[in-house]
């Protein structure tokens, strides 16, 4: 809340009501011109502009924000582009602000901190803050950190005990932090999983949703059981690319016919574009499964 009298330079939270993202500015920022980082990032992206190629997974997306220090203030999308922008607030100043995936991961990559008011008053990832990160993504660090984001560290993971070295910048460009246990999770080449969810109680007749997931655990399942989804069926097909272009297929063939008017609050862990309405039934994955070639 501004007061008179108060710290012109003091940060205060909006929402920019054309596209709802959340920042915090100050008087100094809109008197220079703030612009939305929303906005401009999407503005660019229609008019050509690529920043940063291919697509994320969500557990990829999810990794980064652990490794930068971020919490999102909007669900991530699965398989978006390195130039979605992401709505999040800094985990070690509170700040909220907006930049693209690529925006962030350069960030850790150059040894910024991908907060950009943290980045301005010169903070740099102490560490303390870097093993409690790696911690998070369950490696306890063993080495000193040396202030450098590409030097490799050595660390143990906390569930197998395998020892592993690995870096700041590798972690946040997607890299498993344990190859035992993570490997098959974060790998496009493993085998991956295409699900579907019955939602009842979203729309006058309940809604139907696709999705991929990877075969190490149940997490997504049982995350999108939590909040009221029925498991209908569940493939496994050889890799996340097979897993994707199933997904496509049914989603070109149900969604123009039977939208759904679902919404990211909705579904809180994601999927909101990957609905349509329950009325028109749903597919049988398994004829989408490709065959093994017959010699």
């Amino acid at each position: 809340m501004l007061r008179p009298g108060g710290d012109a330079r003091a940060r205060f939270r909006v929402r920019h009501e054309p596209c709802g993202a959340i920042t915090d500015v100050s008087l100094p920022m809109l008197h220079k011109g703030w612009v939305c980082q929303a906005c401009k990032l999407a503005s660019l992206t229609a008019s050509g502009w690529v920043q940063g190629r291919g697509s994320w997974s969500l557990e990829r997306q999810e990794q980064l924000m652990t490794v930068a220090g971020l919490r999102p203030l909007s669900p991530l999308l699965d398989n978006a582009l390195g130039d979605q922008p992401v709505n999040v607030e800094c985990t070690t100043c509170g700040g909220a602000q907006t930049n693209s995936l690529f925006g962030f991961s350069e960030g850790v990559r150059l040894s910024w901190m991908p907060c950009s008011f943290c980045n301005s008053q010169r903070f740099k990832p102490t560490a303390e803050m870097v093993s409690e990160r790696f911690a998070t993504l369950g490696l306890t660090l063993t080495s000193a950190w040396p202030g450098d984001p590409t030097v490799g560290l050595d660390a143990t993971c906390s569930r197998c005990g395998t020892q592993r070295i690995v870096s700041c910048l590798a972690l946040g460009s997607g890299t498993p932090p344990c190859l035992r246990r993570d490997g098959r999770r974060l790998d496009p080449e493993a085998p991956h999983r295409v699900y579907l969810f019955f939602f009842p109680r979203l729309g006058p007749n309940g809604v139907f949703k696709v999705g991929i997931t990877h075969c190490v655990d149940d997490r997504r399942l049982a995350q999108h059981t939590a909040v009221g989804g029925h498991l209908v069926q569940v493939v496994e097909v050889a890799d996340r690319a097979t897993a994707f272009a199933i997904e496509t297929t049914v989603l070109r063939k149900f969604q123009p016919i039977a939208p759904a008017p679902v919404t990211p609050a909705d579904l809180p862990y994601g999927g909101a574009s990957e609905c349509w309405d329950a009325f028109v039934g749903h597919p049988d994955l398994q004829q989408w499964v490709p065959r093994p070639a017959v010699d």
